[in-house]
């Protein structure tokens, strides 16, 4: 049985490394390997267990930037967590994600919290220009170079396209570095209060590669592309089941790609957005 999004992010206090969490992965959130959203939200979710074992758990996830240093397999896994400072309104803190028993540094994660504060409300940024959900073609999760070949990950979702082609298909022309899919999950992660879990919005805003691919166009030279670093920031969750993930590439140069990315739900409320610089690798010859 495929576990939920929730159960990939419970984890125990152990004092072996000072504040240190330990939990344990499994390959139902993986694209060749646990994603490295996933593997930010599960340090995010050690720092927000901090901060309840510190006497600040109103403080909620404002921002998080992740460094990826090397691949974290499904198994056990150990996060240190480093207060940097603890605030009665906000704190900063560190996570420091192992594999249970190596002491190589899989990823880094900073992020803020904070409790809600009084100020200007606006959003000065518009809803992309997409199809609406209903008229969204299904399936938009698969592997760009592979028809019908769909990673774990995206088995976690339905997906419709809401903008960009079938990028494994043929009859389609190069065109802006932009695309969106419209996903549901179908084990939703979700408080007593109804709303999603905001550190499901850190996992899927590690999606943008497909915008580089819509711009290159058909017959591209396959490839994959690693994350070296992501940052989101977290607006709003939703009580809404179905999300516009919108990816837009911005430059490619020397082997590297950045793209950025906006999380909306359906209406038109925008929850995330997030920025990443990827590298290219030739796809291995056994796809996920």
């Amino acid at each position: 049985m495929s576990r939920s999004f929730s159960e990939e992010l419970a984890l125990e206090w152990s004092g072996d490394h000072g504040a240190s969490y330990v939990g344990e992965l499994s390959d139902d959130w993986s694209f060749r390997s646990p994603s490295g959203g996933l593997l930010s939200a599960l340090g995010v979710a050690a720092m927000r267990e901090e901060l309840r074992r510190l006497g600040r758990g109103e403080q909620a996830p404002l921002s998080c930037t992740a460094t990826f240093c090397s691949v974290v397999p499904s198994g056990p896994v150990r996060v240190e967590v480093t207060p940097l400072r603890v605030g009665n309104a906000v704190s900063q803190l560190r996570a420091r994600v192992f594999a249970a028993e190596s002491d190589e540094l899989g990823l880094e994660v900073s992020a803020s919290f904070g409790v809600p504060r009084s100020g200007p409300e606006f959003c000065a940024v518009r809803f992309p220009e997409v199809r609406e959900l209903e008229a969204s073609p299904a399936g938009s999760g698969g592997v760009p170079f592979a028809p019908g070949v769909v990673p774990r990950f995206f088995q976690r979702f339905e997906a419709r396209r809401a903008a960009g082609n079938d990028l494994w298909a043929k009859d389609w022309s190069a065109g802006e570095a932009h695309h969106a899919r419209w996903v549901r999950f179908l084990d939703e992660p979700r408080g007593a209060d109804g709303k999603l879990e905001l550190l499901s919005l850190v996992a899927l805003a590690d999606t943008m590669p497909p915008s580089v691919v819509q711009y290159l166009g058909p017959g591209f030279e396959p490839f994959i592309a690693p994350s070296l670093d992501l940052t989101v920031h977290l607006v709003r969750s939703t009580t809404r089941q179905w999300l516009l993930c919108s990816a837009r590439a911005r430059v490619a140069f020397r082997g590297y790609a950045s793209a950025e990315i906006e999380i909306w739900d359906d209406e038109r409320n925008l929850l995330a957005f997030g920025t990443q610089v990827m590298l290219f690798r030739k796809p291995p010859k056994t796809l996920p």
